[in-house]
């Protein structure tokens, strides 16, 4: 299992159910990264994409909501099912999400971005840095199309 984010200085990485910045560059690597495989999310983040799968990818939504239903998109209602699904799945989150799968996950895309979100409600959890190897790493720059700088980094768990 593979997990992409994109948090701040202080783990935020949500505000309001909405992404806190505007990240061009970190958008086209999760795309990328993401494309033509199996993305795991929460009920939440689904709904903050505007309750569509993303194209070009399967779309597995956890929810502990047994009545929810969701168009579109394939709904679990615990981990094992998803795992079920597929064993390579990319979580994408939402915080509960993450808190829940990163004890699971080999390989972490983390995009840490300079700064710091103020009345930030979603965050990441803690990651013990001994406990993974930078395979690439690569920064960006702030640009018109980049709202703050950052650093884009792929992890392998030790």
């Amino acid at each position: 299992m593979k997990m992409i984010v994109a948090k701040d200085l202080n783990n935020a990485i949500g505000k309001n159910n909405q992404l806190p910045w505007k990240l061009s560059a970190d958008l086209k690597s999760f795309k990328l990264l993401t494309m033509d495989n199996t993305i795991l999310m929460g009920r939440k983040t689904f709904e903050s994409i505007g309750s569509k799968p993303l194209p070009n990818r399967r779309n597995i939504v956890l929810t502990r909501d047994k009545n929810k239903c969701l168009q579109n998109v394939e709904v679990v209602y615990n981990i094992n099912e998803a795992i079920e699904l597929d064993k390579n799945l990319i979580v994408i989150g939402g915080s509960e999400i993450y808190n829940l799968c990163l004890p699971l996950v080999s390989e972490l895309y983390l995009t840490v971005v300079n700064t710091v979100i103020k009345d930030a409600d979603a965050f990441f959890p803690s990651v013990d840095i001994y406990d993974w190897i930078t395979k690439s790493h690569w920064t960006q720059k702030k640009d018109e199309k980049n709202q703050y700088s950052f650093s884009f980094y792929h992890l392998i768990k030790v």
